[in-house]
């Protein structure tokens, strides 16, 4: 055996052994034992595939994960989370390739479409077989479903025992975990018992959540805040976003210029309608002062034409209710019964005192009697109202009844009074020419005759209506001027009662 472990026997200089436990060859089947690491990965092939040629602008993220690998602090995990197409295996893979010095690195990652990748299993046999070159032994034997988890966490504990006796530190690096991962029980394999100063590395998506079948005791149940690592943008797409920025900065001064020209504009024409609106406020307020004035004119015109009206009226009332007032209209209220009066008795005596003179003198006395009743009726009312009296109707035409049968009746009136009336009065005068009467009384208890009954009836009935006639007439003349004087009044207490409500100004 020589000194490179191989036999010195020429004819086995051919027979390359390095990686045999047992090996037996020469003519006498001598068997030579070689205790030498049989376990090399060549995992790092695959992260040279996926790994770039050059990590650009990842200088910050570098370092800190050279100095969480490198650092002594409390905390064995760290987690980066990013979104799709971010980087995050860039970053990753060129880190294990490139380590710190004085770190061994573990990794696994996960490459979208490859699904072999993607298992409980793949991670195990990827994992173990790095561990186990680790720690210069080999595979273990009889590794099964049920045995392999466990001798994944011993062999954790082992080869971070041996780089720490080396003087290294180990870190796992594992990549592409999200919620699938997690349903498959990759996250489940992580190692929760870190000694040697082991660290791990976990890239993650956005919103990731360790799973619940974690050891109570696993760090990853802490409320840990991961890292989050921003897109990666390529020098090309930088310089197209800094162009489509400086496009975008320019086209924003320009719609700056553009909107700050239109507020110009705005402004501008804001100016205009307000100087057009302080214009038609101004003439609105000069429109309303012309109406104030107006209506302030009519006011003090309305109050001199009512104060006018007022003097007029005081001046009227004393001027009516004066005693040369009253007495003149007393003067004109008897003139205009005597008048009449004397009209309807020179009527009679043309009518009947050319054939019976004792009738015309009889209905004569009866109109007299009608003419007193009527003076008794104007005399007071003259009185009373003074200067506003004044003889109405001025014509005989007043009295008729305008309409059909009233003018009729009226016409038929007086005929038929002065001819029932005459002969009447002639019974009445035969009667007492024959001295009937005088007989009559000498008999005593003998009762008037039907015909002096019938006399004296009708010439009480004459004489009744005719100072009924008066009454009524002198009523009829009376009634106009007591009307007219009384819209006065009111008309009168409507204005000063007007004028004392009236605000003052």
């Amino acid at each position: 055996m020589g000194d490179n472990g191989q036999p010195e026997d020429n004819r086995s200089r051919s027979i390359d052994a390095r990686h045999s436990r047992v090996v037996q060859f020469g003519p006498h089947s001598r068997q030579y034992i070689n205790y030498g690491p049989v376990v090399r990965s060549a995992y790092l092939a695959e992260v040279h595939r996926i790994a770039p040629a050059d990590l650009l602008d990842r200088d910050a993220e570098l370092a800190r994960l050279a100095a969480f690998c490198t650092g002594d602090g409390r905390d064995a995990y760290q987690r980066w989370e990013a979104a799709p197409r971010s980087g995050m295996t860039a970053l990753l893979s060129w880190f294990v390739l490139h380590p710190p010095p004085g770190v061994r690195i573990v990794s696994y990652f996960v490459i979208a479409g490859r699904t072999e990748q993607d298992t409980r299993d793949a991670f195990v046999d990827v994992v173990l077989e790095q561990l186990v070159e680790l720690t210069d032994g080999s595979m273990p034997g009889h590794l099964t479903r049920a045995t392999q988890e466990a001798h994944l966490l011993g062999r954790y504990t082992d080869a971070a025992q041996a780089c720490e006796r080396r003087n290294e530190r180990l870190v796992l690096v594992v990549d592409g975990l999200d919620a699938r991962r997690n349903a498959s029980g990759v996250a489940t394999l992580l190692p929760d018992r870190l000694v040697g100063g082991m660290r791990v590395v976990l890239g993650t998506d956005l919103g990731w959540r360790a799973p619940a079948g974690l050891p109570p005791r696993h760090p990853l149940r802490g409320r840990t805040r991961p890292h989050l690592l921003p897109p990666f943008v390529s020098p090309a797409e930088r310089a197209r976003r800094k162009a489509e920025a400086a496009r975008r900065k320019a086209e924003a001064a320009r719609r700056a210029e553009e909107q700050a020209r239109q507020e110009a504009e705005a402004a501008r024409r804001a100016d205009e309608q307000a100087r057009r609106e302080t214009e038609a406020a101004r003439k609105k307020a000069e429109e309303r002062a012309r109406r104030e004035a107006a209506r302030e004119q009519a006011a003090a015109e309305e109050r001199r034409n009512l104060q006018r009206q007022i003097d007029e009226w005081q001046a009227t009332e004393t001027q009516r209710v004066s005693l040369a007032a009253r007495a003149a209209a007393v003067r004109r209220a008897l003139t205009f019964v005597v008048g009449w009066t004397a009209l309807f008795v020179l009527l009679t005596w043309l009518a009947r005192g050319w054939s019976d003179p004792g009738v015309a003198g009889i209905l004569s006395a009866q109109l007299v009697a009608g003419g007193l009743a009527a003076a008794i009726v104007l005399v007071p009312a003259a009185f009373r109202l003074g200067g506003a009296y004044a003889p109405a109707p001025a014509s005989p035409a007043a009295w008729i009844d305008r309409s059909r049968y009233g003018l009729l009746l009226q016409l038929i009136a007086f005929p038929v009074f002065v001819v029932v009336g005459g002969a009447v009065a002639a019974d009445y005068l035969d009667f007492r020419h024959t001295h009937q009467l005088e007989r009559s009384r000498g008999l005593a208890g003998a009762l008037p005759s039907f015909d002096e009954v019938v006399a004296v009836f009708f010439l009480l009935l004459i004489a009744g209506g005719c100072v009924w006639a008066g009454w009524c007439l002198a009523a009829r003349s009376a009634r106009p001027w007591y009307e007219r004087q009384r819209e006065r009044e009111r008309a009168y207490r409507a204005a000063v009662g007007g004028r004392s409500a009236r605000p003052r100004r």
